[in-house]
């Protein structure tokens, strides 16, 4: 009888050969051809790591595997080169080979060429996948013992060149002289007071771009403002690295676990020069981070000369230093006209808005219709669900009573530790459909009043005096679409309740004071 099978292939690294991907192809389509098996289809992951499930292909051939049990299309074994292709972690291996076995097909390797059908294979198939894990993490290890050593010789280990160096024939750091003007131009300007924005633009007329030859960014300014190579001071294994070997380059490791090298390549900026800007960023963090505000209408304005978000900031001026506090069109440096508004007049001219529109009765009788609408609403929803819940417990009686019957027939340790475990299981699932079933009918038939409603414009009147937390922002969200700026009127744009505001006669727009 004619066997189906699928084929995975996989290659670990951009390094490897194409060919390696069609050795795999070729050897299992001939181990096939000799076994009498019919290939259906061979999946190819293409410089995918073994350490981990998250490869396209390798999910697609699962996903493939249970669709044709699903649809009664024959396919009884997944045939690998190596186990290593599959899977170089054991708990994945497992995981996936159970999947497999589950939907009707067999793992089965070319070079270990071992039937899972004999017993003893069992033992010899964990060994060999017990042997691939261990590889992968001893090349691991070995791989960062030696690029560690690479650094502790100030050899360059690979990745993204600093701007300002080339790499020399002997992988050592030598200054790229066009580079290296703009980089000592970025740390000028910065220790003068000056922001991103401006040394962007500087940067821009005169020509300069980064190593990747784009435009100059906030995020690379401050990459390059940070880096101590810049001072011909080596360094390795700084970034921590987030799950799956993603680099965090804002958290940093342990000092004892940083490879620094003094005066191992050329310096570009000198050390009083690189003291001064860290200082100084060290202090402006310092100061955002005092002066941090929740503005009340943040996401919400926009400007209508140029359509972008206006945001929140605090400038400091006067003998005494006096605060003032506007909301700003992002390109009022570049190109926008529009002025700054007084964030302290506009937000108070909404919050004195809002709580007249609540003062009239008429309104809150309308909303209070509206909210009773929706609270029968959710009634009737609770009881669908609550009927549902209550099936599902019928069902978990009855499946609680079939198992204790069963354990009471069996004589096995490990079949009764299955069926004890399963009944824990149900026995959770119960628990947590009363506590369901609690909580939905808690919701069925409220009710709201007049007075429930009036008293709840008091909490928000005294509330909407000081919204400056979190909450306020989420209500006015709640409430206001947009609000668009120019030169002489902001005009607030309200949310389902335009046609109240036309009857109350409210005017959606106040003008503008800086």
């Amino acid at each position: 009888m004619t066997e189906y099978v699928f084929g995975y292939a996989r290659y670990s690294s951009n390094n490897q050969r194409e060919e390696s991907a069609e050795a795999q192809i070729n050897l299992i389509s001939e181990y096939c051809k000799k076994k009498g098996y019919k290939v259906k289809e061979i999946f190819v992951d293409k410089a995918k790591t073994g350490t981990n499930a998250d490869r396209v292909e390798f999910q697609r051939m699962i996903e493939a595997v249970k669709f044709a049990k699903k649809n009664d299309i024959p396919i009884d074994r997944v045939i690998v080169h190596k186990l290593d292709r599959f899977s170089r972690n054991q708990s994945d291996t497992y995981y996936y080979k159970n999947i497999l076995e589950e939907y009707g097909a067999k793992l089965e390797s070319v070079v270990e060429n071992l039937d899972s059908d004999i017993p003893e294979n069992t033992i010899t198939q964990a060994v060999v996948i017990g042997m691939n894990e261990y590889y992968s993490k001893n090349l691991a290890r070995e791989v960062r013992k030696g690029l560690m050593l690479n650094a502790s010789k100030g050899m360059h280990n690979g990745g993204k060149l600093p701007l300002g160096y080339d790499l020399s024939p002997e992988r050592s750091l030598i200054i790229n002289e066009k580079e290296a003007e703009s980089v000592k131009m970025i740390f000028e300007l910065y220790s003068l007071g000056y922001g991103y924005v401006k040394i962007i633009k500087k940067l821009n007329k005169e020509g300069y771009y980064t190593k990747n030859g784009n435009v100059f960014s906030k995020n690379s300014l401050h990459s390059i403002l940070t880096n101590e190579k810049y001072l011909g001071r080596y360094v390795y294994n700084k970034a921590e690295r987030k799950i799956k070997g993603k680099r965090n380059s804002h958290k940093f490791k342990n000092n004892d676990e940083i490879v620094r090298i003094e005066n191992h390549h050329p310096a570009i900026i000198e050390e009083d020069l690189f003291n001064r800007v860290q200082n100084k960023m060290k202090n402006k963090k310092q100061t955002n981070y005092g002066s941090k505000e929740n503005y009340l209408l943040k996401g919400l304005l926009k400007c209508s000369v140029c359509g972008r978000h206006m945001t929140g900031s605090v400038t400091y001026s006067g003998r005494n230093k006096s605060k003032y506090s506007h909301y700003n069109c992002p390109n009022h440096k570049i190109n926008c006209e529009t002025k700054a508004v007084n964030r302290y007049y506009i937000e108070d001219y909404l919050i004195q808005f809002i709580k007249q529109f609540l003062c009239n009765d008429e309104i809150l009788g309308e909303m209070l219709e509206e909210i009773n609408i929706k609270a029968n609403e959710v009634s009737a929803n609770v009881v669908n669900k609550v009927e549902l819940y209550k099936r599902r417990l019928e069902k978990i009686k009855r499946e609680r009573g079939n198992l204790i019957r069963l354990a009471s027939k069996v004589n096995d340790e490990e079949s009764v530790e299955e069926i004890q475990t399963k009944l824990a299981q149900l026995a959770n699932e119960q628990m947590n459909l009363n506590e369901q079933i609690q909580l939905q009918q808690s919701k069925a038939n409220i009710k709201v009043t007049l007075e429930d409603m009036k008293k709840a414009r008091e909490s928000l009147e005294a509330f909407l005096t000081n919204p400056s937390q979190l909450e306020g922002r989420k209500f006015i969200n709640e409430l206001i679409e947009e609000v668009w700026v120019d030169n002489e009127v902001v005009n607030f744009g309200f949310k389902k309740i335009t046609d109240k505001l036309n009857r109350l006669k409210l005017g959606t727009e106040c003008e503008i004071v800086a």
